[in-house]
């Protein structure tokens, strides 16, 4: 608590002089915040200097332990660090708020997208954090904007995936010692030489939404944001069929219609 008490004072303390001597203008930013913005940076605020209070009283107790989660995600990414010589890539993990392997978590997230029912706004999927920052955000909704919605599992009749029906998926970016990242559609293995980061299904958008997003490969043991409620709707994701033709296409015989395809994430 004294670290917040300080810390409090020495923001007012440097913002009121600021503000006397002419030298900050705290109006624009005032006109554009409503009450609601403010209690929510205020807490957000207050949040983040919790956090860093804890680690420190951990570091100075010397009580860090090798489960701490911060801890061991520190220790991974410098180790990524170490062992790649400079030679890095991310790639996201969907459906998973962690990094498997020797991938370090950057962040984690909920899966972003576009409405299903839309005509626009974007076609890709983001992974988009927690807790985000604004910038000379308008109060209330606007009309004319891209709408970015939160997406959920679409997938009661593929056992699977079936318990996550209509729930929120995670994701997680992640960081590892490796140049080169991809999705392999269809395989669940890549050639020799390659590091397999995960395995999953293939998921999308359904044919007759409307609003149209990218192709994910989904971990095989997908989780869901704890707390969502179903049948939110916004970027809606569905397992994926290939549809085979003969003579052209994808072709029949390797591939089987109506079978659900599966993916894997790979990297050198």
């Amino acid at each position: 608590m004294s670290f917040q008490i300080y810390l409090l004072v020495s923001c007012i303390a440097v913002t009121s002089t600021s503000v006397l001597s002419g030298e900050l203008d705290i109006s624009p930013v005032v006109s554009h915040m409503n009450m609601a913005d403010i209690v929510s940076y205020t807490n957000q605020l207050v949040h983040e200097v919790e956090k860093t209070e804890m680690e420190l009283k951990k570091l100075q107790a010397g009580d860090i332990q090798d489960d701490d989660e911060a801890a061991l995600q520190m220790r991974k990414r410098n180790a990524v660090l170490t062992s790649s010589g400079g030679v890095v890539t991310t790639f996201i993990h969907w459906g998973s708020k962690t990094c498997p392997g020797d991938g370090s978590l950057v962040y984690d997230g909920v899966v972003g997208g576009a409405y299903f029912g839309h005509y626009g706004s974007g076609t890709n999927l983001w992974c988009m954090p927690f807790t985000p920052i604004y910038q000379d955000a308008q109060p209330s909704s606007q009309a004319d904007r891209a709408y970015l919605y939160g997406a959920e599992y679409e997938a009661s009749d593929f056992p699977p995936l079936a318990s996550l029906y209509q729930q929120d998926p995670p994701c997680a970016v992640c960081l590892i010692p490796r140049g080169t990242s991809m999705m392999l559609p269809a395989k669940e293995s890549f050639p020799s030489g390659w590091t397999t980061e995960y395995v999953g299904y293939l998921m999308s958008a359904a044919y007759s939404d409307t609003g149209r997003n990218e192709f994910i490969c989904v971990e095989k043991n997908a989780e869901a944001v704890p707390g969502t409620s179903p049948n939110q709707d916004g970027a809606r994701l569905y397992p994926v069929e290939g549809r085979c033709t003969n003579g052209g296409g994808i072709p029949c015989g390797p591939y089987v219609e109506g079978h659900e395809l599966t993916c894997s994430v790979c990297s050198i």
